[in-house]
């Protein structure tokens, strides 16, 4: 399931870009985002009753009105990154609503955004830096897949950070540097899909299977993902971070980037079920090897059917999860009904990922099952199982 999730990280391109590709407001000499450690907070002042900012009155309901306080607090943090690592400052920290600020307490690292404006630098907190937990957690979860996959669980493990690194080092300056980004997704994409299962399954036909299989399932994402933009009037500028994009880097294609990253998922389940199908074949084959090629297509579909179900509910309950606050908010205003919370489109752009990703989904299963059924009783390729005996 590793590219069902990469898709997300596409939401962090405004901050990778180089600064080659950013357009700045000329007001700005330069943004970025510094690590800091809270040193103290000594100064707190009482909490007192404030006018609200008009921002925020209408997210909040009336009991939140009455009771919005805001308290203001200096906090002494010592940066950790940047041209002034090591130098400490001083910043004022307001909160109104306990859950709608961060309160970071001594000891705590937090990520400051530094805005130099004319020479002048404005820190300001934004939150807390959660990489050191999300890394230890990271390790637990890689150890325990090497400990119950074996090598296997190792080899996956070596695609995961391969796929990560072509989407960080090669996709993501490839398309600030103004390449289209379906056109680098998809061939970039495919490479890295050829070379991971490769170095999975082995040089072998259970690869070659797979690999056909995959191939076959990416073209069908990719027309449906026209297909359905076209169609559907799918809209970049409805998503948060591509309309923060729109502001650093307008000579970008936004919405080649929407579609970008609804291939990323979909090719994600396309390739789980073209490996899942192709092991099950070969399980079969090896334990059946004058089985027929009816019987190996046939073998294949059944195994697909009951990965459909699963594969599908994976890709709705993962996209919907990621519009599941949003969704809520619209649901508890009493005068919007589910017809138009569907239509937003953000909600549009997350069921549109998930429709295609399962459009792919069920496309990729008889596709895989007849390839392998071809290349299993027509072919004598016979390629070195490099996971024998593993």
């Amino acid at each position: 399931m590793k590219y069902l999730f990469t898709g997300v990280l596409l939401t962090l391109f405004a901050t990778l870009l180089p600064s080659s590709a950013l357009a700045m407001d000329g007001s700005h000499d330069a943004v970025s985002m510094e690590r800091a450690v809270v040193l103290d907070i000594y100064v707190s002042s009482a909490e007192k009753e404030h006018h609200v900012p008009s921002a925020l009155e209408s997210f909040l309901v009336a009991d939140q009105l009455a009771n919005y306080t805001e308290e203001e607090s200096i906090y002494k943090l010592k940066l950790l990154t940047g041209d002034q690592s090591g130098e400490e400052i001083e910043i004022y920290h307001n909160s109104g609503l306990q859950n709608l600020t961060i309160h970071p307490e001594v000891g705590d690292t937090v990520s400051v955004y530094v805005d130099t404006n004319e020479g002048v630098q404005i820190y300001s907190i934004q939150d807390y830096f959660h990489l050191p937990a999300m890394f230890w957690f990271a390790l637990i979860v890689f150890v325990l897949i090497a400990r119950f996959g074996g090598w296997q669980g190792v080899r996956g493990i070596g695609a995961l950070i391969l796929s990560l690194s072509f989407i960080f080092y090669v996709l993501v300056p490839a398309i600030s540097s103004g390449v289209n980004p379906l056109f680098i997704t998809f061939g970039g994409l495919f490479l890295v899909a050829l070379v991971n299962i490769t170095f999975i399954l082995g040089f072998n036909k259970k690869s070659l299977i797979a690999v056909l299989g995959t191939m076959f399932g990416m073209g069908a994402s990719a027309i449906a993902m026209n297909i359905l933009g076209y169609f559907a009037h799918l809209n970049a500028l409805t998503t948060e971070d591509l309309r923060r994009l729109m502001v650093y880097a307008p000579n970008l294609d936004l919405t080649s980037i929407l579609y970008a990253g609804i291939l990323i998922g979909a090719i994600g389940a396309v390739i789980d079920v073209a490996v899942s199908i192709t092991a099950a074949i070969d399980e079969v084959r090896k334990q059946n090897p004058d089985i027929s090629r009816k019987e190996i297509v046939q073998s294949g579909m059944k195994v697909g059917r009951d990965i459909i179900g699963a594969m599908v509910d994976t890709l709705v309950y993962a996209y919907t999860g990621s519009a599941f606050a949003l969704i809520l908010l619209f649901a508890a205003t009493q005068n919007i009904d589910l017809v138009e919370i569907l239509n937003l489109g953000y909600v549009a752009n997350e069921l549109a990922r998930a429709l295609i990703g399962a459009f792919a989904l069920v496309l990729t299963i008889p596709a895989t099952a007849y390839i392998a059924g071809f290349i299993e009783t027509y072919t004598d390729i016979d390629f070195k199982d490099s996971n024998q005996n593993k």
